[in-house]
């Protein structure tokens, strides 16, 4: 048997394994590093020891952690086959696999039992596994020839190690493995607090240390930290503003906030005047106090009564005090949602020694400047949780930058901490507390004009930008006694980024309480951090500092009142907070503001509480990335946010810079906004999010608009098959397939034209990519280009073979040029066949031609479209592949439809089909909210007929009747085969009541059939919304999870929401496109009805035998003069809710599991016949925890669905929520590849 191998491997210790090479791919995990060298020979000591098969292994580890406790799973590294998804994830871990931290850019720790183990080598979802490497968890800082001071112990070969261990891992397991292993004695560990921190300092020799590495719950080993030592260097307030909120009107003094302060080696003087009765020294910490500790606490709340001078930001603030031994595990107790005396903020004015200590005599490592350590990860982690299954705290921990700035000879081969040699510039002296990612990190200022000269500055390792903020940190007087015993009444002048950080921890206990005020809900850490980064005052043209963001001075100085101002905002306070649940444009948080005219600059701020990284150097610690961006009144290009590249610290920030992958703030700023609304919309990259949801916050001058606004616009490339098979009948009578794609996407045209605002282009391919005539270029959709676009398609003539390649790779062409001016880039695919030219190429090259964050639709026609390729780059693309294998005229123009509001951001509230006899006439019936600002009642038919069906429209007041002319408000498209209505809301009435605005309510929709022929009439009611339907699918393994959640202004909704989901498989391919591409010889009759063998029959089937009959919904078409003859038993119709229930329809129905949702009239008809459901039909998607859904009460609906048949699948997603003033509803339709 033939393994994977790896340099590395071989210096790895007993029990590594890989999966057998014949299983999975070769993947030599060539990202993990080499051992640091100084260790090489320690770790040749076990070279080839042993080899195991993986479950074997596995087996073992198991075996041992059961001895102390542990659960009964090994932890592995995988390589996985496609980016991690939420839906992977819970795949995975029905396999056995559960996913918990992040490895390196795409390899992944999870734990497995041994049935996982088993399936490793046969999930197709895995390309590689592996034991983690001993040597991949050693930091390169550990050397046993020459460790650091502080590691060694007194008379012994024992070396001070921190220990990271594995998400899940409990202290009672941890405690007594590293007690067998290393024969220590180890103290009681707080439960609680060690799950947040996920480390232990214990004292190893060189074998121990071997042994440890080894244990499976081990994650990573780095040097012990270096003790912590104080950040020590009547201008405070004023600099911040905090003088002015202290008095009328705001009048604020931190009463009612409770706010923890941790200390180095000492705790406050809790008797201090100026302190006293509001200060509370916690049980277990030393009895040592000092000057900085009192002087750190005054900062933050003295009262001022012994001296005036000496007042804090928040007099009246409630403070806890520790010493900072064992910080990180303390603040999770004490934030811990529930326990007395909760803390809301936390304040950390300490470090640990790094490069030159501050009298320039002792030089230690500069490598740990900047790096992400264990000690990073268990502040993060405090603040976030760690996504498996230690929850968030919401602590907002403040936490100084360091003195580091200056400190040395000066001269020398080792460079003063922060100077970058001949660079001749600061950067990157920050200790690993201020390098965590979830933290503020506080630099210092010299007043208002000046950076102190002792400040350290950014960036981090991995390029992030920290400080975070600055403040007042010179000449700072406040309690304390400089030298001696510490008195009840002493003060002091200091200086450093100790003092500056207090200043802002006093003013978010300002904010908490304002925020209380106001009786708003408690804000997370996000929010504070946005609010306070958005009102920051910018400092540029002093040292370092420049306009915008930057590494010396973060955003700016903490300004006190600009926040609260921001919170007292006439139209609500200046932050919303949000929570993304799936990627791309598909997962959008949207909120719309109204930014009034001559304003000189505008800028909202994003934050979020990322999940920890790990501490390995390997890239980015990012986790979720989020990105935001600004859309101007009326659509245009996307406003990006600031970007600084920390590979030339001292470079300006550029506004407007393009992506930030790096950092979990962002910033957009705009000079000279447009008057009017503006959309800040909130995503997350492909690849974030695989661990659970994201929650996040943005501030800015968003107060809500409450009118309504058009969408985001886009740039739409309308990509069309004319190919030699689209000459053949469709299964209209009259109508070619080219002549039912022609009218559907006429229908496009013009509802994108009714929309308003997007930018479109259309393009052909047959054997190559076919200019259209007249030429349609990507532009500006207004009369005359849209009547270009209509006459274009209408020009299209079928011959040739299907290049689907060239088609796209020209949209994206396109997409990438000048006339791309929206925010967002669409590309629509329609196709009636498979990618056969040029030979031998391949079209899942497709996926590479498309430029994230480009959306992905495609529309088959027909029964051998590529129903494998197209919806994989669909799903990978944030957009939906639709197929219509029935080749109904109607139908395919409903569907072009449905991807029209996709692409325009619009959502589904109903997609009903009405059959309708001559002079017969349907309603639907719609509750339109406060959300819908637009909303499109589009019918179309089969017939090619224009007006066949003819429509009114009424709103919900009887005193105002609707025109159906173009008017202020209301326009209206129609063409052969459709007719289109879009009214704008609130709709102000200019007959009847002319003082009568409509908006919230039923609107009706009244169509008649004034054809002389059967027909269905197919409705689809898209609205621009705030309430959306947002929906998943992935299917793997025999089964199907579908997910759905109704959102509303960022929020899943729970109250009174039903999703339910009806799954249709498509027919089996005929193969044959390339065969029918070369019929273009015309003996093919395009007028010949469809008969006999050539019958295609519409409609579809459901996932089982259930009829389902509801008012007006039709699922599947009835293509014969005898529907009740020819309807597939297993078809799903429709009544009409007007007609009567006579024979013929008693006769379809006998003999089938029919399941009913009927009128009352209708329901008396039918007692004592059929068995009546009580409650909607369809598979029911449930938010309790069970059948693949993941966390009960979270929004999130799920089903899990079994799947034997390999295939593509069409779902149909309904959501309904009860409302006062009716019932709400809301569809998408989707689809997934069953393998």
């Amino acid at each position: 048997m033939t393994y994977l191998s790896h340099p590395r491997f071989a210096a790895l210790l007993c029990c590594l394994t890989l999966i057998p090479a014949h299983a999975l791919a070769q993947d030599s995990f060539a990202d993990l590093r080499e051992p640091p060298r100084n260790l090489a020979e320690l770790f040749q000591q076990v070279e080839d020891t042993e080899t195991l098969d993986l479950d074997e292994a596995v087996a073992r580890r198991i075996e041992t952690r059961a001895e102390f406790g542990g659960e009964a799973r090994a932890h592995v590294l995988v390589r996985l086959a496609e980016p991690l998804t939420g839906i992977l994830r819970d795949r995975l871990a029905e396999q056995g696999l559960e996913i918990i931290d992040r490895f390196d850019a795409d390899i992944w720790i999870a734990r497995t039992d041994r049935a996982g183990a088993d399936l490793l080598d046969q999930s197709e979802d895995i390309s590689a596994a592996a034991i983690i490497p001993a040597a991949a968890k050693v930091s390169p800082l550990i050397s046993l020839e020459t460790p650091f001071d502080w590691q060694r112990r007194d008379g012994s070969e024992e070396l001070g190690y921190s220990i990271l261990f594995h998400k899940g891992v409990t202290a009672d397991e941890a405690v007594g493995t590293l007690s067998d292993v290393a024969e220590l004695e180890i103290d009681r560990v707080d439960p609680l607090g060690f799950s947040y921190v996920r480390s232990l300092t214990v004292p190893l020799t060189a074998d121990e240390l071997l042994s440890v590495a080894n244990l499976d719950i081990v994650q990573f080993i780095e040097p012990e930290a270096a003790p912590v030592i104080d950040n020590n260097r009547n201008n405070t307030q004023p600099l911040s503003n905090v003088d002015d909120v202290q008095v009328a009107p705001y009048n604020l003094s931190g009463a009612g906030v409770t706010v923890g302060v941790w200390e180095a080696n000492d705790v406050v003087r809790a008797t201090h005047v100026d302190l006293t009765p509001r200060v509370t020294v916690q049980p277990g910490q030393t009895a040592s106090q000092d000057g900085h500790a009192l002087h750190v606490t005054g900062t933050i709340g003295a009262s001022g009564v012994n001296n005036p001078a000496a007042e804090g930001m928040a007099p009246a603030v409630t403070i806890l005090s520790w010493d900072a031994a064992s910080d990180a595990a303390e603040m999770a107790v004490a934030a811990a949602p529930g326990a007395a005396n909760r803390i809301v903020a936390s304040n950390h004015s300490y470090g640990i020694g790094i490069g030159w200590d501050n009298a320039g005599l002792v030089f230690g490592s500069q490598a740990a400047f900047g790096s992400y350590t264990n000690l990073s990860v268990g502040f993060d982690q405090v603040i976030a949780g760690d996504g498996v299954s230690v929850p968030a705290t919401d602590l907002v921990v403040l936490k100084s930058a360091g003195n580091d700035r200056n400190d040395g000879p000066g001269a020398g081969p080792n460079p003063d901490d922060c100077n970058q040699g001949s660079a001749a510039f600061d950067a990157d002296c920050l200790g690993p507390r201020a390098s965590a990612k979830n933290p503020i990190t506080v630099g210092a200022m010299n007043g208002g004009a000046l950076i102190a000269n002792f400040s350290s500055f950014g960036p981090t390792d991995d390029g992030r930008l920290k400080p975070d903020l600055v403040a007042n940190g010179t000449n700072v007087l406040s309690l304390g006694d400089a030298t001696g015993p510490q008195t009840d009444t002493g003060t002091f002048t200091t200086q450093g980024t100790s003092m500056s950080t207090p200043a802002v921890t006093g003013i978010v206990a300002l904010l908490f309480e304002e925020i209380a005020d106001q009786g708003l809900p408690l804000p997370s850490a996000a929010a504070i951090k946005a609010i306070l980064i958005q009102t920051a005052r910018d400092v540029a043209g002093t040292g370092q500092a420049q306009v915008g963001p930057d590494f010396a001075t973060g955003w700016g100085i903490a300004d006190a009142q600009a926040a609260v101002d921001l919170l007292r905002r006439p139209g609500g306070p200046g932050f919303a907070e949000g929570t993304l649940t799936a990627t791309g444009a598909g997962g959008a948080w949207e909120f719309p503001f109204v930014v009034p005219a001559g304003e000189p600059e505008m800028h909202v701020t994003l934050a979020w509480m990322d999940l920890p990284g790990t501490p390995t150097g390997a890239g980015p610690e990012l986790v979720n990335d989020l990105d935001l961006r600004l859309i101007p009144p009326g659509g245009g290009a996307a406003v990006n946010p600031w970007t600084l590249n920390p590979a030339n610290p001292i470079q300006a920030a550029v506004r407007n810079g393009g992506d930030d992958a790096l950092n979990p703030v962002e910033q957009v700023s705009v000079l000279n906004p447009a008057a009017g609304t503006w959309l800040a919309r909130v995503t997350a990259k492909p690849g974030s999010l695989a661990l659970g949801a994201q929650r996040f916050a943005i501030a800015g001058p968003i107060t809500p608009d409450t009118g309504p606004i058009a969408g985001p616009k886009a740039n739409i490339m309308m990509v069309l098959d004319k190919s030699g098979s689209m000459i053949l009948p469709s299964a209209t009578t009259g109508l070619t397939k080219m002549a039912a794609m022609q009218n559907a996407a006429r229908a496009f045209v013009d509802y994108m034209s009714l929309v308003g605002g997007h930018n479109l282009g259309v393009t052909a391919f047959d054997s190559a990519v076919a200019s259209t005539v007249p030429v349609v270029g990507l532009q500006s959709l207004d009369a005359t280009s849209a009547g270009n676009a209509r006459t274009a398609i209408g020009n299209l003539s079928a011959g040739g073979f299907t290049n689907i390649i060239d088609g796209v790779d020209d949209a994206v062409g396109q997409l990438a040029g000048p006339n791309a001016t929206n925010s967002d880039d669409v590309v629509v695919l329609f196709s009636d066949g498979r990618h056969n030219r040029p030979t031998g190429s391949d079209v899942t090259a497709i996926d590479t031609l498309m430029a994230d964050p480009t959306r992905f639709f495609s529309i088959g026609y027909g029964t051998d479209v590529d129903s494998t390729v197209l919806p994989g780059v669909a799903a990978n693309h944030d957009g939906v592949h639709l197929e219509e294998q029935g080749l109904q005229a109607g139908q395919l123009a409903k569907l072009f439809m449905v991807v029209g509001g996709l692409a325009a951001d619009e959502t589904i509230i109903v997609d009903p089909d009405y059959p309708m006899p001559p002079g017969g006439r349907a309603d639907q019936n719609i509750l339109a909210t406060k959300a819908d600002r637009a909303i499109t009642f589009a019918t179309f038919w089969n017939e090619p007929q224009a007006r066949k069906i003819a429509l009114q429209l009424f709103g919900p007041a009887k005193d105002c009747r609707v025109p159906m002319d173009q008017h202020e408000g209301f326009d209206m498209a129609t063409g052969t085969g459709y007719a289109l209505v879009r009214i704008e809301l609130p709709y102000a009435c200019i007959a009847g009541n002319e003082d009568q605005v409509m908006h919230e309510g039923t609107w009706r929709l009244s169509m008649r059939n004034t054809g002389a022929t059967d027909d269905v009439a197919k409705v689809v009611v898209l609205s621009d919304s705030g309430v959306t339907l947002r929906s998943d699918s992935k299917a793997g393994g025999g089964k199907a999870l579908l997910t759905a959640r109704l959102v509303e202004g960022g929020e899943l909704l729970r109250k009174g929401v039903r999703i339910f989901a009806n799954i249709r498989p498509n027919r089996p391919s005929s193969g044959d496109s390339e065969k029918l591409d070369a019929i273009t010889d015309g003996r093919f009759d395009p007028d010949r009805p469809v008969r006999g063998r050539d019958r295609i029959t519409g409609g579809g089937l459901l996932a089982s035998p259930t009829i389902t009959v509801q008012p007006g919904r039709l699922r599947g078409t009835m293509d014969s003069a005898d529907p009740m003859a020819d309807m597939p038993e297993d078809q799903m119709l429709s009544i009409d809710p007007r007609l009567s229930i006579n024979e013929d329809v008693l006769g379809l129905l006998r003999g089938r599991a029919a399941e009913l949702q009927l009128s009352p009239e209708l329901l008396a008809q039918l007692q004592g016949r059929f068995r009546i459901p009580p409650q909607p039909t369809g598979i029911e998607l449930l938010d309790d925890g069970t059948n693949g859904d993941a966390q009960a009460n979270d929004g999130i609906f799920s089903v899990m669905v079994a799947v034997p048949q390999p295939g593509l699948y069409q779902t149909h997603i309904r959501a309904t929520q009860a409302r006062p003033e009716g019932l709400m509803t809301r569809e998408a339709l989707g689809s997934f590849v069953s393998n």
